[in-house]
């Protein structure tokens, strides 16, 4: 009889333990399950593969698409063929230092119980025609499907507009925020990725967690990763910690043009978010702005000839073993610039697909916790002072360009072929562009002695 209540007993305890285990803070799944992912038409979970059926291309009302239900010209895997052998491999995180490192030789066996990561990806991307721009989208979001599995990311993706334009990314983001906050402690995400729809994941060999700040203690009060490009704020991709400070934040945002009537924003949401995190004691302190090839690495549109090298912008453009590449202000053209980072990635993945250990995030990301991160409010102040001045002293220098031009084709009107114009036209722009240079750094040297107004914010 002793024995009949042990083995009752061991067995309840066993039970037990089993159920803690699947409500543990790494929520486990069975091997080779794709993550969960989230549709704003339906209000609950659901898994990838029970879903089939809200995820062809004509129906935008889903997260990801199958490759089977593409058209034939877009069925090719955007994976790297390890990735496909191994979707669902984890790979172990160790401190070492001030940054997080991953030992890609010390992959969990897939035979294990995988582990879901505490960072989830959130996007929008919506439409009401199918056309081959919205087609471009669609596998610019399927590119994030290898890197999604790899890491176990659950992906929220919002598939129908909730408020005009873009503003409907804080409506979402609040929502999303929200819904993981009313969960347990244990049970919701940590960190939330924000990408918008035009751009595609190059590099599925590299976690998102690399990017988040040291886990020393020295950095829990931050809670937003941004980053600027030379136009100001770009929030095309963006890490935010999952918290009541980021409600906050993007109910700041959300709300803005209504308590800010007379300011005139740039870009709407994004313009309201740039204003929000310059009130420094509210949200600026609780940011810090990363290097935007970090994962907001754009399309080489080529350097710009006419900024100062030392103000190192072209280091902005996208290289092999970066994240993502992101394409804004492409206008007319993205479409076809999407599908030629396609092409790209089906026709030489390994060229993108690089480790992180060689990659220069490796070296690069505890350099910048280390060095730069700690001087965020001094760095900030040095960019929006080059912003300010490329904003008055260049457009200045741009304005003398077109006017010189403009003389230069009525004087030669009817003395010259259009071809000779353009040429002198062409001839004469390293002049203007060493003029403006000088120029802009003239008026920063002016600024940072007190001879000239200084500005530092976006204001």
């Amino acid at each position: 009889m002793p024995q009949v209540r042990y083995l009752a007993l061991t067995f309840i305890c066993v039970i037990l333990v089993y159920q803690l285990s699947t409500y543990t803070h790494y929520r486990a799944s069975t091997p080779n399950k794709p993550p969960i992912v989230h549709s704003s038409v339906h209000d609950e979970y659901e898994d990838l593969d029970a879903s089939q059926e809200h995820l062809k291309i004509s129906q935008p009302s889903s997260t990801l698409i199958p490759e089977s239900e593409q058209p034939e010209s877009t069925i090719a895997s955007s994976a790297p063929s390890e990735a496909s052998s191994s979707p669902d491999v984890l790979t172990t995180v160790l401190e070492t230092g001030s940054h997080h490192v991953f030992d890609f030789e010390t992959a969990l066996d897939t035979s294990m119980t995988t582990i879901w990561s505490r960072i989830g990806k959130v996007t929008s991307l919506y439409w009401t025609k199918q056309s081959e721009k919205t087609e471009a989208y669609e596998k610019g979001l399927l590119t994030h499907r290898d890197h999604d599995h790899r890491y176990n990311y659950k992906h929220f993706a919002q598939r129908r507009e909730s408020i005009e334009d873009t503003w409907s990314k804080h409506a979402y983001l609040i929502q999303i925020l929200m819904q993981e906050l009313e969960k347990s402690p244990s049970e919701r995400l940590d960190w939330l990725f924000w990408h918008d729809a035009d751009l595609l994941m190059l590099n599925s060999l590299l976690p998102l967690e690399v990017f988040l700040p040291p886990a020393n203690g020295k950095w829990d009060h931050i809670n937003l990763l941004i980053s600027n490009d030379k136009h100001g704020l770009n929030d095309g991709t963006f890490l935010v910690r999952v918290c009541e400070w980021s409600v906050y934040l993007f109910a700041s945002g959300l709300s803005y043009p209504y308590y800010h009537p007379e300011k005139r924003l740039r870009n709407g949401e994004q313009g309201a978010l740039q204003m929000v995190l310059a009130d420094w004691d509210k949200f600026g302190n609780h940011t810090v702005h990363v290097p935007q090839r970090w994962f907001n690495a754009y399309h080489n549109y080529g350097i710009a000839p006419d900024i100062p090298p030392e103000w190192e912008f072209e280091l902005d453009y996208v290289e092999p073993g970066d994240l993502l590449v992101h394409l804004p202000g492409t206008g007319d053209s993205r479409t076809a610039i999407m599908n030629e980072w396609w092409r790209k990635l089906q026709e030489d993945s390994a060229k993108w697909h690089i480790p992180y250990n060689e990659t220069r995030y490796f070296k690069e990301i505890g350099e910048f916790w280390e060095k730069d991160a700690p001087r965020e409010r001094e760095r900030e102040a040095d960019y929006w002072r080059k912003y300010h001045v490329i904003l008055t002293v260049g457009t200045k220098c741009d304005d003398k360009q077109r006017e010189w031009e403009k003389t230069l084709r009525h004087t030669w009107k009817g003395n010259s072929t259009k071809e000779e114009i353009n040429k002198a036209i062409e001839d004469k722009k390293p002049y203007w562009h060493e003029i403006k240079k000088e120029a802009l750094r003239e008026e920063e040297r002016a600024r940072k002695n007190g001879t000239h107004t200084d500005y530092i914010t976006p204001e």
